[in-house]
């Protein structure tokens, strides 16, 4: 090995070479009969002792050069012959940037033409200078103040390799055996105070040079410093830190630094990577052929059906979950020239891997290179160890797609029904597709044809007449209590204008007795507000019983409203416990017949609870609709409303105003079109002859029996409206089959519906709740 000529101006402390401290711990091995360790030769005494500079400081750096024999021979004690052939490592006077002795390997990877050091480290600069002045003071600290500490920071230097041109990541470890410390006069004691001031600014270079002074000290000797290959660790950890930023994958720039990692960590220059993301059944391939222009996983990509991968190493990849190596690709692909889509031209083998998250395959990460048979076997174990952290980046990316794809159904139609969310989907990405394009068009039409609409209703019979009476007598009592206050005031003899104040309330006691108007409840809240409460504590002061009056007047006032509301808040309460009681059990009901088969369903609440289905061939997504399912659907909603009636018998006794429910349903066997209203969010008939459903929808609440003047819908009764024979005749058998069931009773009635408003011909099959047997 040749010397090198240096200087040592960046030293943080004054820095000397010398040998010294290397033959004395050489010395001490040996008193010390460590086996390892035979000495000084014979000959390398000798040479010593003809040369007694190299036993001292070394100020004139020339004398290495003009004994090239003397420094090889101190360097085998450092760094063997048998071994230094292998060995990547070099003796630096400390903190220089050129070695004075080096191996080949380190020569060859570390050094550049003028024996300098060459590659980059990955630390900040800043960083690296604060890490050599904290070590020199920690040196210092260590012989002459007992603080025993060691910067544990790696330092990785990444070059280039001359043979391949790729990046490889070594640390560098520093071995400080042969580095004295020496202090030009006595260091001074340092106070309790200030040692453990040092202790707790170890990380502080400028606090530790104002606490100890190096001026006053010198470091002598040398260091080893030795290099470790550590590209694949640091290439897993760089790639770790990258793929936390979702644009990595997505953006051009991104992408190429991913890759060149990668042909770093399998040793090959013209590798080419390839992540797919797996998205129903589309497949996105995200940077094969890909503009990777937007920051967005389904816009950077290019969408391939999932059925293009059948029979292809990419499918027995995902199938089997397992990583696999194709040797050559042209083998794979003679028959199908539609194959030379799914990999880069240039490609001629490939390694593919599943990308796994929480025991789904998302995905796929593909490296492919030019050369036939280009991957081992032993490759596989390093892309074992990409495939989480690519199937978590995949995952996120993914995510945020989905939040793409959400964002525009939520804009465009709102909450969307789960049956049907895929449909949203898909048009969702054919607008992204076509934003990706260049094609500024709007989302593409929703429409199910063919479809089955199932509608049904639990109403509280008479609820509007309950609320306007309860309305009217909570009107009533508080004009009543509000008359006796005033009553009792003029009683008092002391103002005359209350008697004109009192037959003012009376009238409009009277007016309220007749029926209740929205300007009934007006004229009684301005009336008692107005006038009557911003009087009372003036009236309390006339003395007599007006004060009784006052308090049994506020003490019927509801604490929220300010009003007597005792009726309307029980019949408010009886109305939601009812309600919850119905949606609940409806609900629960509609969750099992989900299960059996998906259906879009809709529900409202008002004064009870009415719902909307619709089932057929084209709601779903993979097929599979039967009549037979239509038919349970239609057997289920009989048996759901006698259940409805039951849990408000059930619950009738106990509400502070007993409540019945009259329930109805529709049957229609011609199967209607359905289309999704953007302008207003929601489903509607599409057609002039599916409008026909709606209005009879719409209507129906009113129906009176033919010829009779009642109404069609009755407490614990369920009438079946319909319109066709074959509809009739398919109720009848439901009917019959839940009366052998005990879930209702009695005989059926067969009614004619008077006609309504653009509706003609409708009967309905009416029968009775049996309310002794719970639902089932």
């Amino acid at each position: 090995m040749n010397a090198i000529r240096f200087n040592n101006e960046d030293a943080p402390i004054a820095s000397i070479l010398s040998f010294a401290p290397l033959l004395r711990h050489v010395e001490k091995l040996t008193r010390e009969g460590v086996s390892a360790c035979r000495g000084l030769s014979p000959e390398l005494t000798a040479m010593l002792e003809k040369v007694p500079d190299f036993m001292g400081p070394i100020l004139d750096h020339s004398l290495l050069a003009r004994h090239p024999r003397l420094l090889e021979a101190l360097m085998d004690l450092v760094f063997p012959p048998l071994y230094r052939e292998r060995e990547i490592a070099c003796a630096m006077m400390p903190f220089s940037g050129r070695p004075f002795f080096a191996s080949p390997r380190f020569k060859a990877l570390f050094m550049d033409d003028d024996g300098r050091l060459k590659g980059q480290l990955t630390m900040d600069p800043e960083q690296l200078e604060q890490g050599k002045r904290i070590t020199s003071y920690l040196s210092i600290l260590e012989k002459f103040y007992g603080i025993h500490e060691e910067l544990r920071s790696p330092i990785i230097r990444l070059i280039e390799d001359p043979e391949s041109g790729l990046e490889r990541y070594y640390n560098i470890q520093l071995d400080f055996r042969f580095l004295d410390v020496k202090a030009h006069k006595t260091p001074e004691p340092l106070s309790p105070e200030t040692l453990s001031s040092i202790r707790q600014n170890l990380n502080d270079a400028d606090r530790l040079m104002e606490l100890i002074h190096p001026d006053n000290f010198e470091l002598h000797g040398f260091i080893v410093h030795r290099a470790v290959d550590v590209t694949a660790t640091s290439i897993v950890s760089e790639l770790e830190r990258d793929l936390i930023d979702r644009s990595a994958m997505i953006s051009e720039q991104g992408f190429a630094r991913i890759q060149n990692l990668l042909r770093s960590l399998f040793r090959k220059k013209d590798l080419i990577a390839g992540i797919s993301a797996q998205r129903g059944d589309q497949v996105l391939l995200i940077n094969t052929g890909s503009t990777m222009v937007d920051h967005c996983i389904f816009q950077s990509s290019r969408h391939l059906p999932l059925s293009m991968f059948a029979g292809t190493p990419w499918e027995e990849s995902v199938k089997e979950r397992r990583i696999v190596l194709v040797r050559n690709v042209a083998d794979h692909f003679q028959d199908r020239p539609d194959g030379r889509k799914l990999f880069p031209p240039e490609a001629r083998s490939m390694m593919i891997a599943p990308l796994i998250y929480q025991d789904e395959v998302i995905g796929d990460l593909a490296v492919s290179d030019p050369a036939i048979d280009a991957f081992s076997a032993l490759d596989t174990f390093q892309m074992a160890q990409l495939q989480p952290l690519f199937a978590v980046a995949i995952k996120k990316a993914l995510n945020d797609f989905e939040l793409q794809v959400q964002g525009i159904i939520k804009e465009k139609c709102t909450a969307i029904h789960p049956s049907v969310e895929w449909r949203f989907r898909k048009a969702a990405y054919r607008h992204l597709d076509n934003l990706h394009e260049g094609l500024d068009t709007e989302i593409e039409p929703i429409v199910f044809k063919d479809v089955y609409a199932l509608f049904g209703v639990s109403d509280v019979r008479g609820s509007a007449d309950q609320r306007n009476r309860a309305t009217r007598e909570d009107l009533e009592e508080n004009l009543t209590l509000a008359q006796d206050v005033i009553r009792a005031a003029a009683r008092t003899g002391k103002l005359m204008i209350l008697d004109e104040l009192a037959m003012r309330i009376a009238l409009q006691i009277d007016n309220v007795r007749q029926g209740v108007s929205s300007n009934d409840e007006i004229r009684t809240r301005n009336l008692i507000r107005g006038e009557v409460e911003p009087q009372l504590p003036h009236l309390k002061r006339l003395g007599g019983d007006v004060g009784t009056a006052i308090d049994r007047y506020k003490s019927a006032l509801d604490r929220q409203t300010g009003e007597v509301h005792r009726r309307r808040r029980d019949l408010d309460d009886s109305m939601t416990r009812l309600n919850n009681r119905l949606t609940g059990y409806l609900d629960a009901e509609n969750a099992k017949m989900q299960a059996v088969f998906a259906h879009y369903f809709e529900k409202h609440r008002t004064d009870g609870v009415d719902y909307l289905i619709y089932v057929g061939q084209s709601l779903v997504e993979d097929g599979g609709f039967s009549d037979l399912y239509l038919k349970d659907l239609r057997l289920w909603q009989i048996r759901l409303a006698a259940g409805m009636a039951w849990h408000t018998h059930q619950l009738k006794s106990t509400l502070p105003v007993p409540l019945e429910t009259a329930h109805l349903i529709l049957i229609q066997n011609t199967p209607t079109s359905i289309r999704f209203r953007y302008d207003e969010k929601r489903f509607d008939v599409d057609g002039s002859y599916d409008v026909r459903y709606e209005i009879i929808k719409s209507r129906l609440d009113k129906a009176l029996i033919k010829d009779t003047g009642e109404r069609l819908t009755q407490p614990d009764k369920i009438a079946v409206v319909y319109s066709q024979p074959e509809e009739r005749d398919e109720v009848e058998r439901y009917i019959d089959y839940l009366i052998r069931q005990e879930i209702l009773t009695g005989e059926t009635e067969k009614l004619e519906i008077d006609d309504l408003p653009g509706v003609h011909g409708l009967r309905a099959l009416r029968t009775t709740v049996n309310l002794e047997t719970p639902p089932r």
